[in-house]
């Protein structure tokens, strides 16, 4: 795959709330965390598959056994959402710390998700469609023209080539 990559980021954080008619205070748990974490993740398009290439996940505040009781389920309800291929080593990794930020007694939790999958795909199109049309107008390329003489048309069409290389693999990637 080419070496350009494109990284969707997600995160849930809750910290301790306290309710408007309540004194009490409440921290919802790691698996309010987690499907709030599963409905920032970017839709796919109608008839797509989401496939993930690589995900990362940061758990902070993971203090007692709260969340490492639920931690093989958390792990399993995001690698079906993002489309993990089972078995494929260093696709899905988790990163856990008891810290929230430097504070080792804080009740604060957040889940954090960096991953490349096909949601990059349409971003990719259209970027690479517009591109070409705001280059077929002429937009803006005066300005490249001044300052990179007569190699501007040629710098163009690598950058178009490339973007296309990089089009075609995620294409292959996710069987389209």
């Amino acid at each position: 795959m080419s070496a350009c990559k494109v990284v969707s980021f997600e995160t849930s954080e809750t910290v301790s709330k306290a309710g408007a008619a309540s004194k009490h205070k409440m921290t919802l748990g790691w698996d309010d965390l987690t499907t709030s974490l599963v409905r920032n993740m970017g839709m796919m398009p109608v008839g797509w598959k989401r496939s993930c290439i690589n995900a990362r996940l940061y758990v902070r505040g993971s203090q007692g056994p709260e969340y490492w009781t639920r931690s093989a389920n958390i792990q399993s309800k995001l690698q079906n959402r993002l489309g993990v291929t089972p078995g494929r080593p260093g696709t899905f990794d988790a990163e856990v710390s008891s810290l929230y930020a430097l504070d080792s007694k804080s009740p604060h939790r957040s889940l954090t998700l960096l991953h490349n999958d096909a949601t990059a795909l349409p971003f990719l199109t259209r970027t690479l469609a517009r591109s070409r049309a705001m280059y077929a107008e002429r937009a803006y390329v005066h300005h490249y023209e001044r300052f990179a003489g007569a190699d501007a048309a040629e710098m163009f069409e690598e950058c178009f080539e490339s973007l296309e290389e990089v089009v075609g693999a995620y294409e292959k990637f996710c069987g389209v």
